[in-house]
């Protein structure tokens, strides 16, 4: 009983903690944005990709969550940082252990003192069945600590591999939008060239009977040569942005499929909210929040290392010189011990490992405790999300912008094309060809592309 009372005062004291308790830094942030839109909703934290309406983007997007080598890369630290915790945590339970063994020994008849066979057998046998266990008391902490750490460092990987996620879908849709941009761009090229052909085809009739001179003719020329050669780039253009969609995909290089227009994909809402709540859905500002909690739990560790380890060992089991008497009564054998152990002199080793992690855990330039490079990483990346400024990196290539102009060119570009199939097929083309296509470049709606 006595003992049993000395293990619960040590459990009961164990639940404090040397070290200082995590504090979240306070960051200046705005009540509101200058453009904020209240009547949104929030799809921040939905599929929000699903808004474009195109079945052909889910099925990419849902190929590049399962076979996307970054996506692979995340999962696999969070299941390291899982193990980690894990094993931390473990020590707070007694270790529990079996031993089994059997011996056969003989001894010097002429070193030390003689044994006669007649009392102990020279050689002798021994088998030993033992079931043991050992227990470190965490009075001061430290293994709370690095409990703590490690369960912060989990959910920093955890907000890593979010980040890696949000990144990979907002990356595969922009490739996705800016592969049917290219291809609407492409279109419209075509449309263009083959104006600009017939408006060739007719200044060269013109030409013909002396109605317009050779100028106009090679201005045509001109317009087409340039319109053909913008063809093979974007061409390339769309290759390249298909290579880059299939490494997203985790893929070999591939044609894409491709689904709804451009002109036909429906916007997303843009989510609303208060700057201090928007920020903390951001996974980058949560790893390093969280990466700030793992860094202030290593100075309690590194500080309780100053403090004497308490630990607790017991066996109990059966030992005999005859395999058939193992499991006898008389054959019991049972141990208790208690262990303290600290440190007296170490070199400054437990001083550098405590400066180490406070320096780990201080702002660079602050002045509040518990402070870290994670801690200015955090403050620096909340302030630059308030303001508006997206993350410094990123964990995957970028990838080019769509052209917000594109559907506006492009229903110009029809109009043009349409006036001008209108005008070719009038009865009045003699009598305007020295006006509307005097000058093709000039004319309302086509400009000289490139």
């Amino acid at each position: 009983m006595r003992a049993l009372e000395i293990l619960f005062i040590c459990g009961s004291v164990a639940g404090c903690a040397v070290g200082p308790d995590y504090v979240k830094p306070k960051v200046d942030t705005p009540q509101d944005y200058r453009f904020a839109d209240k009547d949104v909703k929030d799809t921040a934290n939905t599929e929000w990709w699903k808004q474009f309406e195109d079945p052909v983007l889910d099925q990419l997007i849902a190929e590049a969550l399962v076979n996307n080598k970054n996506i692979q890369i995340a999962a696999a630290n969070v299941e390291q940082a899982a193990g980690v915790l894990t094993q931390t945590r473990s020590q707070f339970y007694p270790q529990v252990n079996y031993n089994a063994s059997a011996t056969r020994q003989k001894a010097s008849e002429i070193a030390g003192i003689p044994l006669s066979g007649a009392v102990i057998k020279n050689p002798a046998t021994t088998y030993e069945v033992l079931a043991g266990a050992s227990w470190e008391i965490d009075l001061w902490g430290r293994v709370r600590r690095l409990t703590e750490s490690a369960r912060a460092n989990l959910l920093a990987t955890q907000q890593a591999q979010r980040g890696v996620v949000l990144s990979l879908v907002a990356q595969v849709a922009s490739a996705y939008l800016q592969l049917r941009g290219l291809d609407a761009q492409l279109g419209i090229a075509n449309n263009t060239l083959a104006s600009y052909g017939k408006t060739l085809e007719l200044f060269q009739l013109q030409y013909k009977y002396g109605q317009v001179p050779k100028l106009n003719v090679e201005q045509a020329r001109s317009s087409y040569e340039t319109a053909a050669a913008q063809i093979p780039q974007i061409e390339s253009q769309i290759a390249q942005t298909e290579d880059a969609l299939s490494v997203l995909l985790g893929r070999n290089p591939s044609a894409i499929p491709r689904g709804k227009p451009i002109q036909m994909l429906a916007a997303p809402q843009v989510p609303a909210g208060l700057p201090s709540q928007l920020l903390e859905r951001r996974p980058d500002i949560a790893q390093a929040e969280q990466n700030l909690i793992s860094a202030n739990a290593q100075i309690g560790a590194a500080k309780a290392l100053y403090f004497p380890t308490i630990s607790l060992t017991g066996a109990f089991g059966n030992q005999s010189s005859d395999l058939s008497k193992l499991f006898a009564g008389s054959s019991t054998i049972w141990s208790f011990a208690g262990q303290v152990t600290g440190p007296i002199f170490t070199g400054g080793a437990i001083k550098g490992q405590v400066a180490q992690a406070t320096g780990k855990s201080r702002f660079a330039g602050g002045d509040a405790p518990g402070d870290s490079d994670d801690g200015a990483r955090f403050r620096h990346n909340e302030e630059a999300a308030s303001k508006g400024i997206p993350p410094a990196a990123s964990t995957l290539p970028p990838q080019p912008r769509f052209p917000v102009c594109l559907v506006v060119r492009a229903a110009r570009l029809d109009k043009t094309n349409l006036q001008a199939r209108r005008l070719l097929n009038s009865r009045s083309f003699h009598r305007k060809s020295r006006g509307f296509l005097a000058n093709p470049v000039s004319a309302p709606g086509c400009r000289r592309v490139g």
